[in-house]
């Protein structure tokens, strides 16, 4: 109950910064100066001085209302190719009692790592991945150190789809991300899955379908298609997507990412407008023979007996080419 308790405590503090506006950031001509989830909060400026002014009447709320504000966690970043003009270089700063706070190179939020890249707008698309994947194989390797390898397939699937898997896609439906690095994505499940299973990195490409598990890209194309159908039924946000959709210019959005995914797996834009949620995408195995289906089932069936977890072994990594 205490998030929601905590976003009743601070509603007044949105309501009071929206209706003060006009400093603050607007997205199609609704006012996005302030977003909170619970205890996090984000203020939003096109200059400093804005941020400055809007950290100031958050912190005169706070005052009034008996909250403290972490000065250790406050920070912020700029997103822009604007250049600072040499006269305001060192007063690139946001004062928080008698504390200041200079500009970083990046910024984590709700577990997002915003980064700027060289031209000055911030990202999620470059570290975050890389974050991501990072957590995701200490996942693995604490599952594996945990004696996963002994438990029965079921279990390993089960165990990989419910703790590695979230941890490595979260967030990253938020990302604009390429065909490299959703195809690597994928390879990094692949690998993962076999390492939990104990068998070669190089090994054939079985367990997916075996398992009936999906692909990476197509768990977080799924969604984003999902957090797209989420927003379109929240009375706030569905009014800035809709604008978004008409202006249709902007192909680093994520309504453009949507749309485009959209047409190409042949959803309907207008169903999902309706709200009616499409089937799920589904993944596109490689071809398995029928007996090399049986042979890996009948392994998995007998998985506590030795003998069938190297037989599994032999038949994944059989005629596997070296490099």
């Amino acid at each position: 109950m205490s998030p929601h308790l905590y976003n009743d405590y601070t509603e007044n503090l949105l309501k009071d910064i929206e209706q003060a506006a006009p400093v603050g950031t607007t997205v199609h001509g609704y006012y996005s100066g302030i977003v909170a989830y619970a205890d996090d909060i984000i203020l939003m400026s096109p200059t400093i001085g804005g941020l400055q002014e809007l950290l100031d009447r958050c912190m005169k709320y706070f005052g009034n209302t008996a909250i403290n504000l972490n000065v250790a966690k406050t920070e912020f970043i700029r997103s822009g190719t604007t250049k600072t003009p040499p006269e305001n270089i060192n007063n690139e700063y946001i004062s928080l009692d008698v504390h200041f706070i200079t500009p970083q190179d990046s910024l984590k939020h709700l577990g997002f790592l915003w980064n700027v890249k060289k031209s000055g707008a911030a990202t999620l698309n470059d570290k975050n991945v890389t974050e991501r994947i990072n957590k995701f194989w200490a996942v693995v390797y604490s599952l594996i150190k945990g004696g996963i390898r002994y438990c029965n397939p079921q279990s390993i699937a089960a165990l990989f789809e419910s703790l590695a898997i979230p941890t490595l896609t979260y967030g990253l439906e938020l990302c604009s991300l390429t065909g490299t690095q959703m195809t690597d994505l994928d390879r990094e499940g692949r690998k993962a899955l076999k390492q939990l299973f104990n068998v070669s990195k190089h090994s054939r490409n079985h367990l997916n379908k075996i398992m009936n598990i999906h692909h990476i890209s197509t768990i977080i194309n799924n969604n984003k298609i999902n957090l797209f159908t989420r927003l379109i039924q929240n009375e706030g946000t569905r009014r800035i997507v809709l604008a978004e959709m008409c202006e249709g210019n902007n192909h680093r959005s994520f309504v453009s990412d949507v749309v485009s995914l959209c047409n190409s797996v042949g959803y309907s834009m207008f169903d999902l407008l309706a709200g009616i949620r499409p089937k799920k995408i589904l993944s596109t195995y490689d071809e398995i023979p029928e007996e090399t289906i049986h042979a890996l089932t009948e392994c998995c069936t007998f998985w506590n007996v030795a003998s069938k977890r190297c037989q599994f072994r032999d038949i994944m990594e059989e005629f596997v080419p070296r490099t």
